[in-house]
């Protein structure tokens, strides 16, 4: 059985996770409309290869199970991508994302992920070890780790500390509260319930 948590995430780390995966979370809107037209474009020349998922599509794609290479899947994703993101906040999406996303063979989220790899909270770990927790969202931890995967994990934690740099990409909030404004009374059970609900009754996602 996979290990999750739900607890509230570190802004450090969510900055550190934003410049590695989402580097313009807080100025889109669920949809990265560069990425997707980079993306678009590399499609179009034969040369595909991802990159335009934001944070939010990945969080909706986590809770759906839905993954097949298909431009139903896809719109839909965007959609509910959108459609949450303008009734949850971007604070409210991050922090979810990183309570449920996989990070490794029988883990899921960055709070489980911390306590496995370093024996503590993720809010009490080094800025390095945050970095680490970061680069496992995209490089996650096998059942039996390797010095092969140890080193690409470094290597990934080590972009996220250059790219993130000393600027905050996030508001000194406790984020994923999920009291502020249209999100009040919605916790994570809502959001992932009403994500499943508009899965299955996509015409509904176009309405506020």
């Amino acid at each position: 059985m996979e290990r999750s948590s739900a607890a509230a995430s570190d802004p450090e780390l969510v900055s550190l996770v934003i410049a590695l995966e989402d580097k313009r979370f807080r100025q889109h809107m669920g949809v990265d409309p560069i990425s997707l037209a980079r993306a678009t474009f590399r499609f179009l020349v034969g040369r595909p290869n991802g990159g335009a998922s934001t944070i939010d599509m990945q969080l909706v794609r986590t809770l759906t199970g839905r993954r097949e290479r298909t431009l139903s899947r896809k719109l839909s994703e965007i959609a509910l991508a959108v459609y949450i993101r303008r009734r949850f906040g971007a604070d409210v999406i991050v922090n979810h994302y990183l309570a449920v996303a996989h990070t490794g063979t029988f883990l899921r989220g960055t709070q489980v992920a911390a306590l496995w790899l370093f024996g503590r909270a993720a809010e009490v770990c080094t800025r390095e070890e945050k970095a680490s927790l970061a680069a496992l969202l995209l490089v996650p931890a096998p059942e039996r780790p390797t010095a092969s995967w140890s080193l690409r994990l470094e290597r990934r934690a080590a972009f996220a500390r250059s790219r993130a740099g000393n600027r905050q990409q996030v508001r000194q909030t406790v984020i994923g509260s999920a009291h502020t404004g249209e999100t009040e009374g919605f916790g994570y059970v809502a959001l992932s319930s009403l994500v499943q609900s508009r899965e299955r009754n996509p015409c509904k996602v176009v309405k506020p």
